[in-house]
């Protein structure tokens, strides 16, 4: 099965990215063949997330201006789809855990405010919808979608960025005022987040810091929202044991390396602790979990609620 490709090739940033979204789109809804996971890639890695120009045929990656210009794309196309399934499907191909994965414990890099707020306008839906959008892999099949391992939420890589948002607060305060606001939509009652037309970069502006909070919340909420669709599930896991263990690893190189103060120490390990709680009450944490355990009593500092996490654990 062939995917032509020739109106991509020819277009230039930004375009290419308006052009990759809508080829990314038709591919997806093409029945299931393995050559396709790979046309997917490309199209993400060559027009999507990358500046092209035709006359050289160069590609580079993508500058701190051109991220924004990314997300603003990606913020308009997702806010004029009208299927939920077939946003759902295009939202979770371009952010998959894959290829944000988290197991090398390494510490990531501090992403656009931008696209932190088009993750948080995502996972947050319609005005008094359940916040289990993140969790449409696991409840939607999506028969005849060509979707790359759809088991797997895109919930872990944004735990972690969760995790380390207090440090990226130390070590950015030179770029107020650019940069470090961000829109979410603002919404009246009846209204609904993915409305024709409709996108997250409209609304009021919200600190840098305030929306790592909505983000954070936005994945407790998903959590606890589990019981509630756990019939519909096709597996119990919803988080990875092994990726959960990485975030911790990478929180406890954050602590050594970084001269961070009190409160963004503390930050951190509170969004780590309440989510692993949350995620083992609501049983979206299975299966051999000693390596995380292992990972949280190597913590260089505990606080109050990891101590109360550890305690917990050492009680059973």
């Amino acid at each position: 099965m062939s995917v032509d490709l020739t109106e991509l090739k020819r277009s230039d940033f930004p375009s290419c990215v308006r052009l990759g979204l809508l080829k990314l789109e038709e591919v997806l809804q093409m029945p299931q063949v393995s050559i396709l996971h790979d046309v997917q890639q490309h199209i993400m890695d060559h027009y999507i997330f990358c500046c092209r120009d035709f006359n050289s045929s160069k590609i580079r990656a993508v500058g701190p201006v051109e991220e924004l210009v990314v997300v603003r794309e990606l913020g308009q196309h997702l806010g004029k789809m009208v299927d939920a399934a077939a946003r759902n499907t295009l939202f979770i191909t371009l952010f998959h855990p894959s290829s944000h994965d988290p197991r090398s414990g390494e510490p990531c890099e501090r992403p656009p405010d931008a696209l932190v707020s088009t993750v948080v306008w995502w996972m947050q839906g319609a005005p008094g919808s359940p916040p289990h959008l993140a969790l449409a892999p696991l409840t939607h099949p999506l028969p005849g979608v060509s979707l790359p391992m759809t088991a797997v939420p895109p919930i872990v890589p944004l735990m972690k960025w969760c995790a380390e948002s207090p440090f990226f607060e130390n070590t950015e305060t030179a770029s107020e005022g650019q940069g470090r606001r961000a829109s979410l939509p603002k919404l009246t009652e009846g209204d609904g987040a993915f409305e024709k037309g409709g996108g997250p970069l409209k609304g009021p502006m919200l600190e840098s810091g305030e929306m790592y909070s909505q983000l954070h919340l936005s994945i407790l909420q998903t959590l606890q929202n589990v019981p509630s669709v756990r019939a519909r599930m096709t597996q119990k896991q919803v988080l990875c044991p092994k990726q959960v263990t990485s975030v911790v690893d990478a929180v406890c190189e954050r602590i050594r390396t970084c001269s961070s103060n009190d409160d963004s120490v503390n930050t951190s390990l509170d969004r780590l602790a309440q989510t692993i709680l949350v995620a083992l009450h609501t049983e979206c944490l299975s299966g051999s979990l000693s390596d995380m355990w292992d990972a949280l009593h190597r913590l260089p500092i505990k606080n109050r609620l990891i101590n109360t996490l550890l305690n917990s654990h050492e009680a059973r």
